[in-house]
């Protein structure tokens, strides 16, 4: 009796030890599949961000933008033009009283014109 029980036992043993095998077997196929992918996120990446680079090689100057700022300094400065008396004709007295109403705030209309003001600034004029 104890020799079919040890017989049967080595033959459990002998099927685990196989199973085990094909299951330590499988685990390298997986690990080999993951580290290959996980590779090729690696590879993915770089090639994202050598494509953006490319990207920002190529659009970056070619979309200059010209500053309200330069605008007006080309204006002052290349066409002669004096900002300071501009201002002095927006900002003359009936605007002034005007501006005096409206506490800085809103729009005033004056001569077809409208002023938008915002803490008392004049954002633009339309």
């Amino acid at each position: 009796m104890k020799e079919n029980e040890l017989k049967q036992l080595n033959t459990e043993l002998k099927a685990l030890k196989t199973y085990e095998k094909s299951l330590i077997d499988k685990r390298k196929i997986l690990q080999n599949k993951v580290n290959s992918n996980v590779n090729e996120c690696k590879t993915v990446r770089i090639n994202i961000k050598s494509k953006e680079k490319d990207i920002e090689k190529l659009t970056k100057g070619k979309n200059t933008i010209v500053s309200e700022h330069a605008i007006l300094r080309y204006l002052e400065r290349v066409c002669g033009m004096d900002i300071e008396n501009i201002k002095t004709l927006i900002l003359n007295d009936e605007f002034k009283a005007l501006n005096s109403l409206a506490n800085g705030e809103g729009t005033i209309k004056m001569n077809d014109i409208e002023y938008v003001l915002k803490n008392n600034v004049i954002i633009t004029i339309k």
